[in-house]
């Protein structure tokens, strides 16, 4: 992650803890609040374990303070005020959308991106040889709580090369259509050219749909490498 660090004493930042995250806000040149990055973690309320997020949000809006309040009944809430005069709820079990001040309710996406994997590591260390991988099938497991249809999509792309900057050789982007309370759906790529690399980029962006990501299974077509590992090496590629 990186973002602005001209104003940083003005980042300002809140823990919910409910839901185990930290919000930052950070400002950029002018001093505007553009980039928004979370921590969550979890696992017996373990800080050491979590993973970080970044928070989008639609052209225009900006959040300029945040304040974690229990109401009569005991609950804990997190508001946070926007730069149109609203305050917004963040993190509301009771609502699958966002609204903005003057009523418009736009879908909340969800989206994962994976690293880019190395596909012929575990064959290089045990065997000296590596080859090219397919994602031939692609099983996304997901649900929807109210059991009603949701849909999904998934972009597969495979590579070469650097494991920190290269292109993509290929990619494919596959549609996941799940019925009333389907939780699996499994599909096969078309023509995907195969690479040492591949990357999965999982995307659920629908209204009033309260989703939730299980998992995501590839099954690999593992091919031949031009040749064998000879050195010592086995970082190298084939």
């Amino acid at each position: 992650m990186d973002f602005e660090r001209t104003n940083l004493e003005h980042t300002w930042s809140t823990h919910f803890r409910r839901v185990n995250v930290m919000i930052w806000a950070f400002p950029d040149d002018d001093n505007v609040y553009t980039e928004y990055f979370i921590y969550q973690y979890g696992g017996n309320d373990d800080i050491r374990n979590g993973w970080w997020w970044n928070l989008v949000l639609p052209v225009g809006m900006e959040l300029l303070c945040s304040e974690e309040v229990e109401d009569t009944n005991g609950d804990f809430h997190l508001y946070i005020g926007g730069n149109d005069g609203m305050l917004y709820e963040f993190f509301n079990e009771t609502s699958d959308n966002y609204t903005n001040a003057s009523g418009t309710a736009s879908a909340v996406t969800l989206q994962f991106k994976t690293p880019w994997l190395r596909l012929g590591a575990l064959g290089a260390e045990l065997e000296g040889v590596t080859g090219r991988c397919v994602p031939e099938y692609v099983e996304l497991r997901a649900r929807e709580e109210d059991s009603e249809v949701h849909n999904w999509t998934v972009l597969v792309e495979t590579a070469d090369g650097s494991a920190t900057a290269q292109a993509a050789r290929d990619s494919q982007t596959l549609t996941f259509a799940f019925p009333a309370g389907q939780t699996i759906q499994r599909y096969r790529s078309q023509n995907l050219t195969g690479g040492e690399y591949v990357r999965f980029t999982v995307t659920h962006s629908e209204l009033s749909k309260h989703v939730v990501f299980q998992g995501l299974r590839v099954y690999l077509k593992v091919m031949p490498a031009p040749g064998m590992i000879t050195s010592s090496n086995v970082s190298g590629q084939s």
